[in-house]
């Protein structure tokens, strides 16, 4: 079966009105939020820290809109947060072995991560 097209324009119209979404659908991953400098100077802006499902990850830099740089590194900020969700920087030594998920904190400052704050308390 063969369908005819009814108004050209209409199509146009439609066509150009998707392609212009795009963008706009490339933006959803990114959410409120604020980066602390390593200085302490906090920087509102936008965060990504994720590469979309279904084969989402963690990215090893925050991706930032906002004045300042565009993305930043566990060495370059003590701490940001997206939404909700407070993620700190901290040092990490993987725990020897084989097939191990150990991690210990490194005092030294070697490997920085990002690591989500779920709770603080004081000790």
């Amino acid at each position: 079966m063969i369908y005819k097209l009814g108004n050209p324009l209409l199509f146009l119209v439609l066509f150009f009105l998707f392609a212009l979404s795009n963008p706009i659908l490339g933006q959803k991953h990114y959410e409120e939020g604020y980066v602390v400098l390593n200085n302490g100077d906090t920087i509102i802006g936008r965060i990504k820290d994720r590469t979309p499902d279904p084969f989402g990850k963690l990215c090893k830099k925050i991706r930032f809109k906002g004045k300042g740089k565009s993305k930043y590194g566990p060495d370059e900020i003590l701490s940001y947060k997206k939404g909700d969700a407070l993620y700190e920087t901290i040092s990490l030594v993987d725990a020897e072995g084989f097939l191990s998920q150990d991690y210990s904190i490194s005092f030294d400052g070697r490997d920085p991560v990002f690591i989500r704050v779920v709770e603080r308390r004081d000790l």
